[in-house]
């Protein structure tokens, strides 16, 4: 995010009362909030399409840079479907990630936060080590579980 510094003087009769230095921060800002909403979209469906050109079972919750994978067939409403998830395919998926280079939160309860400091080449590399690690996960995917 970048540095923002605003001057107002006795002299500027129109920021007297620093009534546009709000508008000034907050044009900023906004801009910076979608670009970060973008790149939350954008990993989020890049993990969803990887999933499902895997043959796996994922499901992720997202609001704007904010997001979180659950392993699980149905959506993620309350603490019930999340604690239904299958925190052992989420170990599988962490450490696939982190052989690849990407380090996600350990635990399937933790959200992915995306930071001003993420560009389009870290969700790239993100997407990458994911459609990497989850093919590999659907091979690896245990005979019972397919015959529940």
């Amino acid at each position: 995010m970048g540095v923002f510094k605003v001057t107002i003087t006795a002299e500027d009769e129109n920021c007297s009362d620093g009534e546009n230095t709000g508008l000034v921060v907050q044009h900023a800002l906004s801009a910076d909030y979608s670009r970060l909403d973008a790149l939350g979209a954008r990993l989020a469906a890049g993990l969803a399409d990887a999933a499902e050109q895997a043959g796996v079972d994922l499901r992720i919750n997202v609001l704007g840079s904010v997001l979180t994978p659950f392993f699980t067939t149905g959506p993620v409403r309350d603490y019930e479907s999340a604690t239904a998830a299958d925190t052992a395919a989420y170990a599988r998926f962490f450490h696939g990630m982190l052989s690849r280079g990407v380090y996600p939160p350990p635990s399937q309860f933790e959200g992915w936060f995306l930071s001003a400091a993420h560009t389009e080449d870290d969700v790239d590399q993100t997407l990458a080590a994911a459609r990497d690690a989850l093919r590999t996960m659907r091979r690896r995917r245990p005979r019972a579980a397919a015959n529940r």
